[in-house]
């Protein structure tokens, strides 16, 4: 299934719509998430159903978590 990117306006950002967090995260995916980082150097994703694993998971595609400490 491919996605839909929109511009968000401005030269930077886009939003990305129709990817399914509870599907397998396959290269096809990630590569379109990818391409649309790179034009946009800015992306939301619409994933009000990401869990914390599946966003740990589709981050892990991109590169090693870092953790971020706040007190």
């Amino acid at each position: 299934m491919s996605c839909k990117v929109t511009r968000l306006g401005g030269k930077l950002g886009a939003r990305i719509e129709g990817i399914h967090f509870d599907d397998a995260f396959g290269d096809e995916k990630i590569e379109q998430i990818a391409a649309a980082l790179f034009e946009h150097q800015v992306v939301s994703l619409g994933a009000t159903d990401m869990s914390a694993e599946q966003h740990a998971r589709l981050a892990r595609r991109f590169g090693e978590l870092e953790h971020q400490a706040t007190d």
